[in-house]
């Protein structure tokens, strides 16, 4: 069995809204492995989103810990969280967030720049994640010129530019028909298996829930 990745240990999340409280995560505890593929499944509004944003270090829990590599996260300051997440995870939504007015090639490349890689080493390896993904001849093409398929998967190109070692993805299928969506989730299972990224994705679809190594189900913001 792979070693822990990640430990959730008590983990809460409330938001304050007005003179009330909203609990939405309660008493969190979790063992996530390296390498694992873990689907997040719940109804509607039981904390799938939050809990995978606080796991990627975008939000901040009301209480609790998460342990990666036994480093506590929100231990660390803004700056050095930002350098965590820039360097260890990736994060695939259900809308893609591409920008428009640049092509497949350069949204790809968009993380390294930020990161003053020099631009013939990120087109580069840019161009060699597009053709990972079946995309190469699509380079060149602006989001607006790709399929939805498509975008999602320059999406996922672009989430992996840094080399992580922890994927994070929100709905990756939920705005694509069946069979597109089937050919993206199936993407993203061979990349977990062939780059042993370790794979936490949340979904309201049961099948694509049932194909990962294990299921977590939230109810009322606790793990069922």
């Amino acid at each position: 069995m792979s070693e822990c990745l990640i430990r959730v240990k008590d983990l809460h999340k409330s938001f304050i809204s007005g003179k009330s409280e909203l609990s939405v995560l309660n008493n969190i505890n979790l063992d996530i492995r390296q390498h694992e593929m873990l689907a997040i499944i719940g109804a509607s509004g039981v904390g799938k989103s939050t809990f995978l944003h606080i796991l990627g270090a975008l939000d901040h829990p009301t209480s609790g810990h998460i342990y990666y590599q036994d480093e506590d996260l929100f231990a660390l300051n803004g700056e050095q969280l930002a350098k965590f997440r820039n360097k260890t995870l990736g994060f695939v939504f259900q809308f893609h967030h591409l920008l428009p007015e640049f092509s497949a090639l350069e949204n790809v490349m968009m993380p390294l720049l930020i990161q003053k890689t020099p631009r013939p080493q990120a087109q580069v390896r840019a161009g060699e994640l597009l053709a990972e993904v079946g995309l190469a001849p699509r380079a060149s093409h602006r989001p607006g010129e790709l399929s939805g398929g498509e975008q999602q998967r320059v999406a996922i190109a672009r989430a992996l530019v840094n080399n992580p070692q922890l994927l994070l993805a929100d709905e990756p299928t939920g705005n694509l028909d069946s069979k597109t969506g089937d050919e993206v989730f199936g993407l993203l299972r061979e990349l977990n298996r062939r780059k042993q990224l370790t794979l936490i994705y949340v979904t309201h679809n049961e099948s694509l829930a049932r194909r990962a190594d294990r299921i977590i189900r939230l109810v009322d913001g606790r793990i069922a």
